[in-house]
């Protein structure tokens, strides 16, 4: 079967009904197929590979057997397909692997081969990933890939609505007119609550995010020996957090889909009132210019996982306090306050899209 794509270490070609047994490998395989909610039986497998026999004959394109070059094996799929999505058809590529291969990077090997294909071959101005929520592989892999989530989808497979994030990236450089404040997503708090970890995670996913500016700024400051530090001169410390908050705010517009933020500005009046100094107008003034999306995450105080450190060094009381405030600073400011679950981060990161997205 002649090559469609090739890359350095595989070939990407047509599948055959020769292929039977190597799909049935993966598909049969409940740990492969688990965003699937089950292995494939007999049938289903041979239903599959009817299926993209028949997208080869009516699309010219499907998802293609991956062999690797050194030995000749099938060790999964990967390809484009046609998914319907908001009312219009687009280029998807998609992939499956055998687990023994997992880890090796053939999957974002092929997933690049096959949207350069889609850009370069077909002509498409913007390729898709649809991934099941819960697949954190596959979205790794879909980052990877140079897209970013730009929405939710629930699709329904095997009598089950399954959620679904849709992953994209354009040909061309990304708009910068994409993101605004309904795209920005606060998450706060106290130190030590989890916050940059849920953060971590959601980066992980393919989410844009911001870093947060006190810990950078501490490490900074502290190399170049100045005293705009918490525990020094807090009112420059705080002026120097606003610079940073304004910027990331700022230079997120120039993304699309969800950006969330690890703070922002109103965290700044937040700090400024907790520690019992005046909040200037300008800093007032930013608050108001400034906005983000009306629900803002709040991360409460977690005793069990709470620790300080060089750059984090309150008390467990000043850590509750922090909290306090930023629910009081930010609620001033008309925002709508959802406290964040004591709760692993796989559930964290599921609160937050269901929080976001109604139709998950």
């Amino acid at each position: 079967m002649k090559a469609v794509i090739e890359t350095e270490r595989l070939t990407l070609r047509r599948l055959t009904l020769d292929d039977r047994a190597a799909l049935s490998r993966h598909l049969q395989d409940p740990e492969v197929m688990r965003a699937y909610e089950h292995a494939f039986n007999d049938r289903e497998v041979d239903d599959w590979l009817n299926k993209m026999l028949n997208r080869y004959e009516e699309h010219g394109l499907g998802l293609w057997a991956m062999v690797l070059k050194s030995t000749g094996q099938l060790i999964g799929q990967c390809g484009l397909t046609l998914q319907e999505l908001d009312g219009r058809r687009v280029a998807e590529v998609g992939y499956l692997m055998e687990k023994a291969h997992w880890r090796q990077g053939y999957a974002i090997e092929a997933a690049r081969a096959a949207r350069d294909y889609a850009f370069n071959q077909l002509g498409y101005d913007e390729v898709y990933s649809i991934i099941r929520d819960t697949n954190a592989a596959s979205q790794r892999v879909a980052a990877r890939n140079g897209m970013k989530v730009r929405g939710i989808a629930v699709r329904r497979y095997y009598e089950m609505d399954m959620p679904h994030l849709i992953y994209s990236v354009p040909r061309g450089r990304i708009e910068a007119s994409g993101a605004g404040p309904g795209n920005f997503h606060v998450i706060s708090g106290g130190p030590g609550s989890g916050k940059s970890t849920l953060i971590q995670a959601l980066r992980q996913r393919g989410f844009r995010t911001t870093l947060e500016a006190g810990r950078v700024i501490i490490q900074e400051q502290s190399a170049i020996g100045s005293q705009a530090l918490p525990w020094a001169d807090r009112a420059a410390f705080a002026e120097l957090m606003l610079g940073w908050e304004i910027h990331s705010h700022r230079e997120s517009g120039q993304e699309r889909g969800p950006v969330f933020f690890d703070r922002g500005v109103p965290d700044v009046a937040g700090y400024l009132k907790l520690c019992g100094l005046p909040v200037p107008g300008h800093v007032h003034k930013a608050c108001e210019e400034f906005r983000y999306n009306p629900r803002v995450f709040i991360a409460p105080p977690w005793r069990e996982i709470y620790h300080a450190d060089a750059e984090r060094k309150q008390s467990w009381a000043e850590a509750e306090a922090t909290c306090q405030s930023m629910i009081d600073t930010y609620s001033a400011y008309g925002y709508r306050i959802e406290l964040l679950p004591l709760a692993s981060v796989e559930e964290r990161v599921r609160f937050v899209l269901k929080s976001l997205f109604s139709n998950l």
